[in-house]
């Protein structure tokens, strides 16, 4: 089955023909491999999600986190004696234009909130203490 199309390109029209090869959806093999690249992606992602979440600390350990790189203190979800899981959201650290999520390493009991929304931290400077 031909079909035809009139197509606008930079303010130009062109008439185009489409033959139908076949009845099922064809895909490229450049969208094959990007597909296989998400895939692998996403693989990788989720696997190091749970590496993360593995993390265990003594009991009392206290654990401190810092700023992975300088930027500029967004939101705390946090408060003074809260317990958070491994993997809750405790900050956001707004850097390069980009928010990011801060995550606690570990479950536990916040001891200390270094900070407070608007400040600018240097990287590596002490955000907030975790008592696992």
């Amino acid at each position: 089955m031909i079909r035809q199309f009139k197509v606008k390109v930079n303010k130009k029209d062109y008439h185009v023909e489409v033959e139908e090869v076949a009845s099922a959806v064809a895909t490229s093999p450049i969208a094959d491999v990007a597909k296989k690249k998400m895939e692998n992606t996403v693989t990788k992602e989720s696997s190091f999600k749970k590496k993360k979440s593995a993390i265990t600390f003594a009991v009392g350990t206290k654990c401190e986190i810092k700023a992975p790189l300088p930027g500029v203190v967004g939101e705390i979800f946090v408060k003074k004696s809260k317990t958070v899981q491994a993997g809750d959201k405790v900050l956001i650290l707004e850097a390069m234009k980009m928010e990011n999520a801060i995550l606690a390493p570990a479950t536990g009991k916040i001891e200390c909130i270094a900070v407070k929304t608007g400040d600018s931290v240097l990287g590596q400077q002490l955000l907030l203490t975790l008592v696992c």
